[in-house]
């Protein structure tokens, strides 16, 4: 018995009801669909209804069905028997049509494979069509033979690879391995029943006592991609279909082994001439062993407080849509703020006292607008924890570090992951490309790759597979990248680019054109003068200390290596240095970084150098996290300080930790690349 589209089930209902016909005016506005579509569908059923004695005919422009009225009751009651039948929206049809003709060989009747899928040889027809576009990309073609049928040919491994893309796509990881384990349980799902359940049975069993228990799997769903792949290729070379080129396995035959072990114990022959493996067989499983061998688990979150995390995520989305930029994209900044957060509500008697941090209140006077912006919005995820200002301006550092370091790019980036990164992610690119041009860099990866990546520099990701723990947003669609996931993609683009297209920059002051006063040369001599004066002095000097010795004692030995044009009073800096300590916190978070800094009566003249200590020395950091620290960054200014000078001392900080590669310049580099480095950022403010 044939299966109806639920179009097709409502037409043949209206006729059976209606015995004395209906227009196609009114069919179509009962049914919203135009005279074409109805034209469509009459012609996709004409031929079931002949075939059952039914005749649909037209008199006087109203169409009725012409039968016996027990043939009309047969059709009435089977039609209402299918209301519980499972219906596949066009995507996933077409992703049936696709596996159906991967997996088996033969040249198959339309209508064979319209009856297997409950639709009528029309809409076969329409899905071949939007196939071959997208196989097409993978070298395979799908070959019609009038009168005989249709049939896939190309590459053997191409065509293992799209299937088990395909099969990934469509399963429930909970539901498959569930039927796995349970022989008496019955699915609906076409694309669990698409391989014989006694061959999945068998590779899932022999899987796990022989391979399964040496692979480093990081999800469930990288298991079930293997045991897949084992399925379709035993499936394949068991009915003479072998892959004919030699895999490359590497260096490591590790994993062979683990294959000729698995087929040293796997029977299933389920035909009389069934061929034994071969070593182009055993080479390609192989080969899938050894990529599912690698693993993500770098991305995972591992925050126990779930309720802290949600509200983090509430934070950085309204954050980002008041700001008109993304600050969702990186991974790694939302696992720092998050830990960050969670330490400030878990420990409310830590936080930063409320008393000016130079370094902190440089930012924000430099990013007024996001500073007011995190305020607000931290007091509606978190009406009851008010913060300090130093508080509030360490969460701005968070994110003023995140923008620093992207960058304002207006082009935009995706990236494409695939299972194994095979040439599939190539293909899917150059689709891409051509059916969405508004993204014009595209970059793909496979996925025990993923982590190794910036994923902040990326405005989405794409995956073929899904990405159990991922910690930011992604896009599933299907290896063919058919229709549905081209108008997925253009709508999440076009969202994104309302929220994110445009940012208000930070307001700067207003110059008049003609305005300049003389006396700015003799500012920018005097600039010019400070800037060389610091980059002459600024050096890398190691200090030896012994793991006990204390803060007291670091800074004596730091401060006598100072030189003496510098400093008028050695004890007196290194009170004021101390009484700093005690003020707040100086370390810099997640670094081995701290800016021991004061302005004083015992300094001559401005100083910037690093000191790096023989033994790392534990200190509070501004985000109350222990620190060892290996490096201070001193900075010290006369008491008078004028603007030039303090400007300057807070550009350098800012500099170090603004951007991460400038951090970890200022963790490792030399004398000479720091020296650069500042010469650099000196210049850019001269043009300025």
């Amino acid at each position: 018995m044939i299966l109806f589209s639920v179009r097709q089930k409502q037409i043949l209902l209206l006729l059976l009801n209606e015995t004395a016909g209906i227009s196609l005016k009114e069919m179509g506005k009962q049914l919203h669909v135009s005279r074409r579509t109805l034209y469509r569908e009459f012609s996709n059923i004409r031929l079931f209804l002949e075939q059952n004695n039914l005749i649909l005919t037209s008199y006087n422009g109203r169409y009725l069905l012409e039968g016996s009225d027990d043939n009309k009751n047969t059709l009435k009651d089977s039609l209402i028997d299918q209301h519980s039948v499972y219906e596949m929206p066009t995507a996933q049809r077409q992703n049936a049509v696709a596996a159906y003709l991967l997996l088996n060989n033969e040249t198959t009747k339309i209508l064979s494979i319209a009856s297997e899928l409950n639709v009528s040889e029309g809409t076969i027809q329409h899905d071949l069509l939007t196939l071959a576009d997208s196989l097409s990309e993978y070298h395979l073609v799908i070959e019609k033979k009038k009168g005989v049928g249709v049939q896939i040919v190309g590459d053997e491994i191409k065509r293992r690879q799209v299937l088990c893309g395909i099969l990934l796509t469509e399963l429930n990881g909970y539901s498959f391995l569930r039927y796995l384990n349970n022989p008496d349980l019955t699915t609906k799902n076409y694309f669990m029943t698409l391989l014989p359940y006694d061959l999945l049975f068998e590779c899932n069993c022999h899987l796990a006592n022989h391979v399964f228990p040496q692979i480093n799997f990081y999800s469930d769903r990288q298991r079930i991609s293997t045991l897949l792949m084992f399925a379709i290729t035993i499936f394949r070379f068991t009915y003479h279909n072998e892959i004919n080129q030699l895999p490359k396995l590497g260096k490591n035959l590790e994993y062979l082994g683990m294959t000729y072990k698995f087929f040293a114990n796997f029977h299933w022959h389920p035909v009389d001439d069934a061929p034994q493996v071969t070593q182009k067989e055993a080479i390609f499983l192989a080969q899938q062993l050894q990529n599912a061998h690698l693993n993500t688990h770098s991305l995972a979150f591992d925050t126990d407080n779930f309720s802290v995390m949600i509200q983090v995520r509430e934070l950085v989305e309204l954050v980002s849509l008041s700001y008109g930029w993304d600050f969702r994209r990186n991974p790694y900044f939302f696992k720092r703020l998050s830990k960050h957060i969670e330490n400030m509500i878990r420990h409310e008697q830590d936080l930063l006292p409320n008393v000016q941090i130079e370094t902190l209140q440089q930012i924000s006077n430099k990013y007024s607008r996001l500073f007011k912006i995190i305020q607000e919005k931290w007091l509606e995820i978190f009406p009851d924890k008010e913060l300090t200002t130093p508080e509030s301006q360490l969460l701005l550092l968070y994110f003023a570090n995140e923008y620093t370091n992207r960058g304002y790019q207006r082009q935009l980036r995706a990236l494409i992951v695939c299972e194994n990164g095979f040439s599939t992610s190539q293909i899917l690119k150059s689709r891409l490309m051509r059916e969405i041009p508004q993204i014009q860099k595209i970059d793909t990866t496979k996925v025990s790759d993923l982590y190794k990546l910036e994923q902040r520099n990326y405005d989405i990701i794409l995956s073929t597979i899904d990405l159990p723990e991922f910690p930011r947003d992604y896009q599933v669609v299907s290896l063919l990248l058919l229709e549905n996931d081209v108008t997925k993609i253009r709508n999440w683009l076009q969202t994104y680019l309302k929220k994110y297209s445009v940012i208000q920059e930070e307001p700067l002051p207003i110059e008049s054109k003609f305005s300049v006063s003389p006396a700015v040369l003799r500012e920018k001599e005097n600039e010019i003068h400070l800037y060389n004066q610091i980059v002459e002095i600024f050096n890398v000097t190691e200090v030896e200390n012994n793991l006990h010795d204390s803060l007291a004692e670091i800074t004596h030995k730091i401060i006598t290596n100072v030189p003496q044009d510098f400093i008028i009073d050695d004890q007196d800096v290194i009170n004021h240095l101390l009484e700093r300590v005690q003020l707040a916190p100086i370390g810099i978070p997640d670094t081995n970084l701290a800016i021991l800094h004061t302005s004083t009566v015992g300094v001559k003249k401005p100083y910037c150098a690093i000191f790096e200590l023989s033994q790392a020395f534990t200190m509070m950091a501004m985000d109350q996290e222990e620190i060892p620290v290996k490096r201070m960054i001193v900075m010290l200014a006369p008491q008078h300080i004028d603007k030039l000078t303090g400007d300057t001392l807070g550009m350098i900080s800012s500099l170090i930790i603004m951007n991460d590669e400038h951090t970890e310049l200022f963790e490792h580099g030399n004398t000479n690349k720091l020296r650069s480095f500042l010469t650099e950022k000196f210049l850019a403010t001269i043009k300025k």
